[in-house]
C-alpha cells in the first residue's frame, strides 16, 4: 500500500488516476488491495474457527479459503508490478 501512496505528486499518479475517473486504474488497484486484506483476514478467522471446532467441513472450507487467500496475494503482487511498469515508463527520457 505504501508503494501506491508514494506517488501523489508524480507524473505516474496522474496516469493512474486517469483525471479522477470513477473507473481509474488507481481505484481498481486500491479495490484489489482491499479485497486482498479482507480475504486474508477472513481466511485467518476461518482457520481459527476450523481449529476450535474439529469438523471435516470446516477444515475443508478453511483450506479452500487459504488457497484463495494465496491466489489473491499473487494477483495483488502482479497488480503492484504493473504499477512499477507504469512508473518505470514515466521515468524514461522523452524522445
Amino acid at each position: 500500500m505504501a508503494v501506491v501512496l508514494a506517488f501523489p505528486t508524480t507524473k505516474v499518479f496522474d496516469i493512474l488516476t486517469e483525471e479522477g475517473r470513477d473507473d481509474s486504474y488507481y481505484l481498481d488497484l486500491i479495490a484489489k488491495f482491499a479485497h486482498f486484506v479482507f480475504v486474508q483476514v477472513s481466511a485467518l478467522v476461518f482457520a481459527l474457527i476450523a481449529t476450535a471446532i474439529p469438523f471435516f467441513l470446516f477444515s475443508y472450507l478453511a483450506l479452500l479459503a487459504l488457497f484463495y487467500a494465496v491466489a489473491t496475494a499473487a494477483m495483488t503482487a502482479i497488480a503492484l508490478f504493473e504499477v512499477a511498469v507504469f512508473y518505470n515508463k514515466s521515468q524514461a527520457p522523452e524522445e
